[in-house]
């Protein structure tokens, strides 16, 4: 017995010496990004978020913040930034609803309008469309969208937050990217997460970014977007959970939902060679087996890509051209023959 414990002692101590040998050679010689703290937002993202005291959000928009930042690849174009009094990008409105028609923008980045100004955000553009097209009524968008959100927290948003303001339809940006429950890209999660304890090491940092390749391999062919959407898994079950208790919470103040989907990547011409359009097939399914409506712009961007048009910034958020668009097909569907302000 006494010679068995001797040897797994002996065992024990190789293995950790092997260990802090490795810890040492990968900080020299491999070092692996994604320690606790490295995470530099800037402007963005230290003075516009907060951590969120909302049961369920991990981080908000600052209330009040007003910043410019650059974002990477746009000229060195600086965009100003207003956070409204409410933690909602755009200006300050007063918070009784009035005769107003109010339609809660629920998103990550791209509801936000990262890379455009703030009046130039699909939710903004769809405001003035409204307006411009439905005489003499009045509407008002509100912008919760917050980069890096997805379902599970646009549902936190829609009960904590947008139902205060008495919304008459909500709008849910969908973004290919939703489903990522792993966080292992997000810099704002990474930010305000408490780290986990793999994280102050390089070797595993290492390994446990190898397994969650070797996972999308495996799974997805190497594509991140189809991972996660792979159905039974965590990462879609996220989508699952959250469009389940929107469902609840719009049924209960039959409120209308529609969810837009956007697509990932640079459109097609011809949106039959879009190569992730089962995804959106899959999505749509989802929001439909809800009680939601659907619009998927893949048709939209495809159509301005095949005249020759932009519609994507270096970092594939919509660019102005692509937010309007967004907006003008999300008005038509609003307005249209069976939407929540059209005829019946």
């Amino acid at each position: 017995m006494k010679k068995t414990l001797i040897k797994l002692g002996l065992l024990l101590g190789a293995t950790m010496v092997s260990l802090v040998i490795a810890e040492l050679a990968m900080a020299r010689w491999r070092p692996q990004s994604g320690a606790p703290g490295e995470t530099k937002l800037g402007q963005w993202g230290n003075q516009v978020h907060q951590a969120s005291e909302t049961a369920g959000l991990l981080y908000e928009l600052r209330p009040g913040a007003e910043r410019s930042y650059t974002p990477p690849r746009q000229g060195g174009k600086e965009i100003p930034i207003h956070i409204n009094q409410y933690g909602m990008r755009g200006p300050d409105f007063p918070f009784e609803k009035g005769k107003f028609r109010r339609v809660a923008v629920l998103g990550d980045s791209t509801t936000f309008g990262y890379g455009v100004q703030d009046d130039e955000s699909y939710a903004a553009v769809l405001e003035r469309m409204l307006n411009n097209r439905d005489q003499p009524n009045r509407y008002q968008t509100l912008n919760f969208g917050v980069a890096g959100y997805s379902t599970k927290e646009e549902a936190v948003v829609l009960e904590r937050k947008a139902l205060a303001f008495e919304p008459d339809a909500v709008i849910i940006g969908y973004n290919l990217n939703d489903p990522d429950a792993e966080h292992a890209k997000e810099p704002l999660y990474n930010h305000f997460a408490e780290p986990a304890w793999w994280r102050y090491f390089h070797l595993t940092r290492y390994v446990t970014e190898k397994l969650r390749q070797r996972r999308i391999d495996r799974l997805a062919d190497g594509n991140p977007v189809r991972y996660w959407h792979t159905p039974g898994r965590d990462n879609w079950a996220q989508v699952e959970d959250g469009f389940a208790r929107i469902a609840e919470i719009s049924s209960l103040h039959e409120l209308p939902v529609l969810v837009v989907i956007f697509t990932a990547g640079a459109p097609r011409k011809d949106p039959e060679l879009y190569d992730l359009k089962d995804l959106h097939a899959q999505v749509a399914a989802e929001a439909r087996k809800n009680g939601f409506d659907v619009l998927d712009l893949s048709p939209v961007f495809s159509a301005l890509q095949a005249e020759g048009k932009k519609t994507q910034l270096p970092h594939q958020h919509p660019n102005v051209l692509g937010q309007h668009a967004s907006a003008d097909a999300i008005a038509r569907r609003l307005l249209g023959q069976g939407g929540p302000f059209g005829s019946r």
